[in-house]
């Protein structure tokens, strides 16, 4: 066997072996994205405007018009579906002044903010999972962006 398959094949078991004890104690599975994964160009990254654009069934209206990601409204819709982009966003691999200049020239530390909050709304809405889930399975299905190594299960509570 060389190198280059020994060290895949001990990437693999070193992430399935992360993924079981991660969902032991917190009880979901995290979005895992491997070198292998990058190297194999088996992820065709999304921009950031196709991203956004898995997000518009769910965008909320007012006064006659779509609210947009970076709209400077602080509605709980609004603000729920701006966590899970930036979550999306980062694990995917864009930085946080990229994503922030995106969602309307917010600052890095709102998304760390972002980052946090999206972390223990998973832990602890069961609704706000779900509508996360459905994002994830309609880019999953949608965009065919990722294999199933990459964007790993659905998130579970």
């Amino acid at each position: 066997m060389d190198f280059q398959n020994y060290e895949e094949i001990t990437e693999k078991d070193l992430v399935n072996e992360f993924l079981k004890n991660f969902h032991e104690k917190l009880g979901y599975y995290p979005t895992v994205i491997t070198n292998a994964d990058l190297k194999e160009n088996s992820l065709n990254v999304l921009s950031l405007d196709e991203l956004g654009k898995y997000f518009t069934p769910y965008l909320p209206i007012a006064y006659g018009k779509i609210v947009g990601l970076g709209s400077k409204l602080r509605v709980r819709e609004i603000i729920e579906l701006r966590q899970m982009f930036c979550s999306i966003a980062r694990n995917i691999g864009f930085s946080l002044k990229s994503i922030g200049v995106y969602l309307g020239n917010r600052d890095h530390t709102t998304i760390i903010h972002a980052l946090r909050s999206f972390g223990n709304l998973m832990e602890t809405d069961p609704t706000y999972r779900e509508k996360y889930n459905n994002i994830i399975n309609k880019i999953k299905t949608d965009g065919n962006y990722y294999n199933s190594s990459t964007m790993v299960g659905n998130y579970k509570k």
